[in-house]
């Protein structure tokens, strides 16, 4: 690609947004004193004229999971069998086999298990019957299989079985919503896993593996349909939170408590107060948080860090009597970022609860006049999920051409950003010279 003419349009793409920025912020906060302000129809305008793909569709989900309901027989006998796992891949297959779905079981029980996996991967997942004893039965099964019957087909035995991962999601934020930035969906990298080890408790796994905004930015994650009530409580596996002798007030999440609830009544998971110093731990040598990029960029540079070690936290949440933690799937939870703009906090989801307000308040009584039909935040299904370098778009696709992290010809982002029902494996094809690696 021409460098000059890549020069020339990062130029015009910070000198619009520079633009954009002065006009969207004086329209936007003016309407939080001013509701007759507020002109939704220009505010579409503005963010479609920024965003990297030039047409966009009003009813796209922005999902790449699709989810499944099967039925399993544990038709063996064996009055050992405790739990049915589904694999994607070989449970043998360490290297690309995770856990998908758990549910208890035993000898002769037929149980409907739903799940969510990957749209874009093999048409072949597995079913094991797993014993008190470790022994596994498993067999394949396809995608839209209603029923699994472990007595007929091709079951195997396998005595012992490695070790397993669950499945885990990447999810990628951007700091500045309602506002359009680079789209590079990098301000936040989170990845979380979900594990069931008993119908109470429910351990979630999360990692904070980049930050690439300057901004201060909280997270917490919320458990939708679940009361605050109905949770006894949470641990953190061994006591120490991302905020960890954090030295300020905090102002984004302001409680001692691990568990809060939200403006809904539901169970709501303080996360960190700031990103920066959840990777970092570290003041500056005037005594502040660095707010620098952090995994986010190739190569050193004088304001910037490239490397620090990714930060993970499991936390143990106990539930009370009438809620099931195997029913809470790790597609339902709502984890969200909290960044602040003139003086405003506001809330980041992924595009499901794109439209929820859980620990702030800030979009006034019509909720939907910030509708733009984007995601500001992307679940993808992969835990080792190559995110951009800083201030390289995720992808672009104006004009007919395609650009940015995953701008392959048919497998980019931007064209499945176009239409969802096409390039839906886009997360698979990295431009290797443009993702964090």
């Amino acid at each position: 690609m021409n460098t000059s003419l890549c020069d020339s349009a990062t130029a015009f793409c910070r000198l619009k947004l520079a633009v954009v920025f002065v006009f969207f912020s004086a329209a936007f906060f003016t309407s939080c004193r001013d509701k007759n302000v507020f002109d939704k129809e220009l505010y579409r305008e503005i963010v479609k004229g920024v965003y990297p793909v030039d047409t966009l569709e009003e009813d796209h989900p922005w999902t790449l999971l699709q989810r499944l309901t099967v039925s399993f027989a544990a038709d063996i006998a064996d009055n050992g069998i405790r739990e049915l796992r589904v694999y994607y891949g070989h449970p043998l297959q360490t290297s690309a086999s995770e856990v998908v779905a758990q549910a208890p079981i035993s000898r002769d029980d037929t149980i409907s298990v739903t799940f969510d996996v990957a749209q874009a991967l093999a048409r072949q997942l597995y079913a094991a019957l797993v014993t008190s004893s470790g022994r596994h039965y498993v067999r394949p099964f396809a995608v839209g299989q209603n029923i699994v019957e472990f007595s007929t087909g091709n079951t195997q035995y396998i005595e012992n079985v490695p070790s397993y991962k669950m499945q885990t999601f990447t999810y990628l934020y951007e700091d500045a919503f309602p506002m359009p930035e680079d789209f590079d969906y990098n301000d936040i990298v989170l990845r979380i896993s979900r594990r069931v080890p008993q119908s109470d408790l429910l351990q979630l796994t999360v990692t904070l593996s980049a930050v690439g905004s300057y901004k201060q930015v909280a997270a917490a994650l919320r458990l939708p349909g679940v009361p605050y009530d109905k949770v006894a409580r949470v641990d953190i596996a061994g006591g120490k939170s991302f905020n960890y002798d954090y030295p300020f007030r905090r102002k984004k999440l302001d409680f001692d408590d691990t568990v809060i609830e939200g403006k809904r009544g539901d169970a709501v998971i303080c996360l960190f107060e700031d990103a920066h110093w959840a990777l970092l731990n570290k003041l500056d040598e005037y005594g502040m948080n660095i707010h620098a990029p952090y995994n986010t960029v190739l190569y050193e540079g004088t304001d910037t860090l490239t490397t620090l070690p990714e930060q993970t936290r499991t936390y143990n949440i106990y539930l009370k009597e009438g809620v099931d933690a195997y029913s809470l799937l790790l597609a339902d939870l709502d984890p969200f970022i909290i960044e602040r703009t003139n003086n405003v906090n506001l809330e980041v989801h992924t595009y499901k609860y794109k439209f929820e307000e859980v620990v702030w308040q800030f979009m006034g009584d019509d909720k939907r006049a910030y509708d733009d039909y984007l995601a500001w935040a992307l679940i993808i299904p992969d835990g080792d999920f190559l995110y951009p370098v800083e201030e390289v778009p995720l992808g672009t696709y104006r004009n007919g051409e395609l650009y940015g992290a995953y701008g392959r010809f048919s497998h980019s982002f931007g064209q499945w950003a176009r239409n969802f029902r096409e390039s839906f494996d886009w997360w698979q094809y990295p431009i290797n010279t443009l993702v964090y690696h």
